[in-house]
């Protein structure tokens, strides 16, 4: 992935103008540099000059998906539930999908066909939680041993 112009060394950049996963740039106001720290996740970063403002726009790639029925989601980010099997699913989550998960009932059907989201290592003390009211939504964190609802 090529994007953005290319920031010279000379002018604090690294130069390249496409990075991949884990990498990420950050304004350094000490050395007026950018410095190169880590990312966890399986993420995306471009860079993008603006010549008129001598300023760097840090894009993050987040993944996301959209599942219509019951099963263990194999990424993180953003999964929409279009759920279309006329039942209750289950979703089941793995350890460490990304740093977060948010899941977001996009048929609005949930209060009908309730999403059950199940993580066996846990979810805030539990094992499941439910979504059941239409348009439902719950944001969790994965916090290096099992998942914490954000919101």
């Amino acid at each position: 992935m090529t994007t953005g112009t290319l920031v010279p060394e000379a002018q604090g950049g690294t130069g390249k103008n496409s990075y991949t996963a884990l990498q990420l740039l950050v304004g350094n106001s000490t050395t007026n540099g950018l410095d190169k720290l880590a990312l966890t996740g399986n993420n995306s970063i471009s860079v993008i000059t603006v010549p008129a403002l001598g300023t760097v726009q840090i894009s993050l790639a987040i993944p996301s998906s959209t599942v219509s029925s019951g099963g263990t989601l194999a990424t993180g980010g953003f999964v929409f539930v279009n759920n279309t099997t006329g039942a209750p699913i289950t979703l089941t989550l793995s350890s460490a999908l990304e740093p977060f998960i948010l899941i977001k009932d996009i048929a609005g059907n949930a209060n009908l066909h309730p999403i059950t989201v199940s993580y066996s290592g846990g979810i805030d003390g539990g094992t499941t939680y439910p979504l059941a009211l239409g348009y439902a939504w719950v944001w969790l964190g994965w916090n290096g041993t099992d998942y914490s609802i954000i919101g």
